[in-house]
């Protein structure tokens, strides 16, 4: 009887004894080579070097990535050369490797915005403002702002800008332009966007207002003014486009509407032909001021007219006529 349960004891024990020594060489070897790149992760046998993993292969931190910085490739170390190490060896190797690091310093070599300490930052804050790679700026601290080129900058404003501000940007643009209208370093105001136009208004200076036409004009427009319309220099009605009909040697009737006049009423701008009101630019009936129309031909002349914001003067004059302006 007590041979047979010395026998099964020693059966059991022949079971037990493998799997005791394994887990205390993994204690020993702890996580020196797990997670390596290539590398067999089943326990080793006692004695031998782990299976799968050659001699003096390198892991790194890239193909070995290691959370709690226990295994080797957290300090990029040889495979093997933790193999059999206790855990205190361990500690005082990976302290040793830890401190021949070199540590990375920011600066234009690596950086293509600001060193925040020793950290990159982009360069385009106010308060890390900044390029390749130099030390941030803080613009805040002096009320600037990051500007083109990781350089502090003024912000745009009525002490900077006779136009107007967008973002940063100051638009002098005197022509009234209708996307950025404002001045005295104000923000920009869009005028097309309200389907409006930028306009000066003296005591006021440029403001979007309202493009002149039949909603608010019973005249004419002319350059976005609203004229009266019955004018021979802007001439027409219910907010049209004025007619310019003195440059065209015409007058503006009392419908507002362009004509050429009438020789009985003493409105002709061209010259008469009896009691008929003709342009008078042509070589045979040349006239102009509503006068009797002359025939240039007879003298071997030319029709010649004379034509300002005003209108036309038209007369004879020989061919080679250059005039003395």
């Amino acid at each position: 009887m007590q041979e047979r349960v010395h026998e099964r004891n020693s059966r059991q024990g022949a079971r037990v004894a493998p799997k005791a020594s394994a887990a205390l060489f993994a204690a020993i070897v702890g996580l020196a080579g797990s997670g390596c790149s290539g590398v067999d992760e089943a326990l080793p046998v006692e004695g031998q070097a782990p299976a799968g993993r050659s001699s003096g292969a390198s892991c790194t931190a890239t193909s070995c990535p290691s959370p709690d910085d226990t295994v080797c490739g957290a300090e990029g170390v040889v495979c093997d050369e933790l193999y059999g190490m206790t855990p205190g060896q361990r500690r005082r190797r990976r302290a040793r490797r830890r401190a021949s690091v070199p540590e990375i310093v920011c600066g234009p070599s690596n950086c293509t915005g600001c060193c925040q300490g020793n950290l990159c930052v982009p360069g385009s804050g106010d308060d890390a403002c900044g390029a390749a790679g130099a030390a941030c700026d803080d613009c805040s601290a002096r009320s600037q702002i990051c500007g083109a080129g990781g350089v502090c900058a003024v912000p745009c404003g009525p002490g900077n800008c006779r136009g107007c501000c967008q973002g940063n940007v100051c638009h002098r643009d005197y022509n009234n332009n209708d996307r950025f209208c404002g001045d005295t370093g104000l923000a920009c105001d869009d005028c097309s966007g309200r389907n409006q136009i930028c306009k000066f208004v003296v005591g006021t200076g440029r403001v979007c207002v309202d493009r002149c036409g039949p909603s608010n004009c019973n005249g004419c427009c002319w350059s976005n003014v609203c004229y009266p319309g019955s004018n021979d220099d802007y001439c027409g009605v219910a907010g049209a486009a004025c007619d310019l009909c003195a440059d065209y040697n015409m007058i503006c009737n009392p419908t507002r509407v362009c004509e050429i006049g009438s020789c009985l009423l003493g409105t002709c701008r061209g010259c008469c032909q009896g009691t008929t009101c003709i342009w008078g630019n042509e070589n045979e009936r040349c006239g102009s001021g509503g006068g009797q129309c002359g025939d240039c031909t007879t003298g071997g002349n030319v029709c010649y007219a004379w034509c300002g914001p005003g209108g036309c003067d038209m007369a004879c004059v020989p061919p080679d006529y250059v005039p003395d302006w």
